[in-house]
């Protein structure tokens, strides 16, 4: 079963809408897309660094016959005009801090299963680094990757963020900016697919996702990443992927991937870890198999 060319009505509409102004205001400059021409669903997981990502990054995909369905906090849904669209766009909502997070899950999962690509910010946020390189991610593109089988295609783009900076309200059109996206192949986590579902082996993988997303990065910009990726927990220093007790860092999982987590949303997902409902793997984390049914899949990701 093929990705191309099966684009709802909405999504050819929205395209024809959108496509001339990012052809008239945004040269292009993208490399490693026949990566991206696969014959069976895929994740595609890219770096976060404008608002107008979601628009830049879905551009490369649908003209390489790979339109996402992209993974977003639930209430863009709420927003008039925008909602509609999202609705007929078929997008993946997130609730965030719920149990209905679990949800996204799931139809993530079908959306992929049905041969369909599906694409993830897996930092949650616009990167809190200070010079914009990826920051920590999260850990429900591993955990979707793991359950679903399915593979992650780094995408790392570079360019948005002059157009449309962090905490700007409107684009800089002018001059005219280059957008530039480098596609890498399929991030290898073959040797984590058999193994139990835990918080070491979905840290292992979500590190190897960041890791081809900042080398992308790194390769647009012409320059040597850090050393260790930021952690937005802890704004004095890069932690790298421990706290000082020598713990792996955690994330708010799936949910924490489609949108900005709050400090309430942090404190939720650990409360959740520690409650004694959700079941436990050795090393604290919670452990739903490939079949998990949605509760499970929910109690998963808040303990996450």
């Amino acid at each position: 079963m093929s990705t191309a060319k099966r684009y709802p009505a909405a999504y050819r509409f929205l395209a024809g809408l959108i496509k001339p102004f990012l052809w008239v205001f945004l040269s292009k400059e993208w490399r490693g897309t026949e990566n991206l021409r696969r014959t069976d669903g895929f994740i595609v997981a890219a770096n976060h660094v404008s608002q107008l990502d979601p628009v830049t990054t879905a551009h490369v995909l649908y003209n390489n016959g790979a339109a996402p369905k992209i993974m977003a906090k639930d209430s863009l849904w709420k927003v008039p005009v925008l909602g509609w669209f999202l609705r007929k766009l078929e997008m993946i909502p997130v609730v965030r801090g719920s149990r209905r997070a679990g949800d996204s899950l799931v139809a993530a999962r079908e959306a992929l299963d049905s041969g369909q690509v599906v694409l993830i910010f897996p930092e949650g946020t616009l990167t809190q680094d200070p010079d914009s390189w990826p920051m920590m991610g999260h850990t429900g593109v591993a955990r979707l990757a793991l359950t679903s089988g399915k593979p992650v295609i780094p995408l790392s783009q570079w360019g948005a963020i002059y157009v449309l900076p962090k905490g700007s309200a409107l684009p800089k059109l002018f001059p005219r900016r280059t957008m530039r996206a480098v596609v890498g192949p399929a991030v290898d986590l073959e040797d984590l697919r058999e193994k139990p579902l835990t918080g070491s082996v979905l840290h292992e993988a979500t590190q190897r996702i960041m890791a081809a997303i900042t080398a992308g990065v790194a390769e647009l910009r012409g320059e040597e990443p850090p050393a260790q990726p930021f952690d937005p927990r802890r704004s004095d220093t890069r932690s790298g992927w421990t706290h000082t007790d020598g713990s792996p860092a955690e994330g708010n999982a799936l949910a924490a991937s489609a949108g900005e987590t709050t400090a309430g949303e942090v404190a939720e997902a650990a409360a959740a870890q520690a409650s004694p409902e959700a079941s436990e793997a050795p090393d604290g984390a919670a452990r739903p198999g490939p079949d998990a049914s949605p509760g499970a899949a929910t109690e998963a990701e808040e303990g996450r």
